[in-house]
Order: structure tokens, then sequence, then C-alpha cells
């Protein structure tokens, strides 16, 4: 829960940190295969969008510190984010319900 509104969080950790750019990479590929294989949507805004930002800020209530979104999917039922943390340097999917 973030500020009363149910969440969810998904992530890929590198464990091994052997090349992390490749890691990054296909983590991200990994989160937007996921999406389409699940809702068969492309994503609605993406980091092409000059509103993507904007977006993001109007949909989501909960927004964690250094992070920015590359993606947003909207379904019948979730609003879905892929985000880069920055200070973690990874991807991650944030969904909150729509």
């Amino acid at each position: 829960m973030h500020e009363g509104v149910p969440s969810v969080t998904v992530m890929l950790r590198d464990k091994k940190k052997n090349d992390r750019e490749a890691f990054l990479e296909k983590s991200k590929r990994a989160f937007i295969d996921y999406i389409y294989s699940l809702y068969s949507v492309q994503s609605e805004y993406d980091e092409t969008d000059d509103t993507l930002l904007e977006k993001y800020n109007d949909l989501f209530v909960h927004k964690e510190k250094n992070t920015h979104p590359l993606c947003i999917w909207i379904t019948p039922k979730s609003k879905i984010a892929l985000i880069k943390h920055e200070g973690h340097e990874e991807y991650q999917l944030y969904a909150e319900p729509n």
C-alpha cells in the first residue's frame, strides 16, 4: 500500500553482476515482452512520447525518488509503468489499480 492505494512492484536482480549493461537491456526487454504476453497491447506511452512524464505523474499516486518512467500500459483493471530506478540501476514494473 502506498498512500492508501494498493500496488505491486516487480524487479529483476542481477546477482552475478558480470555484464551490467547487458543485464539491464535484457531485463527491460523481458518486462516489455511480459506485459505484451499478458495483455497483447503495446505501451500507451513510451520514451518517444513527450508527455510520458506528465502522464506518469497524472496516473500514478506513488512515485519513488530517483525513478523515471520508460513505458506506461493502461489495462481495464491496472495502470502499469516500466520505470528505471537510478539509485539501484535497475528496471522495475510498478502497477496500481485503474
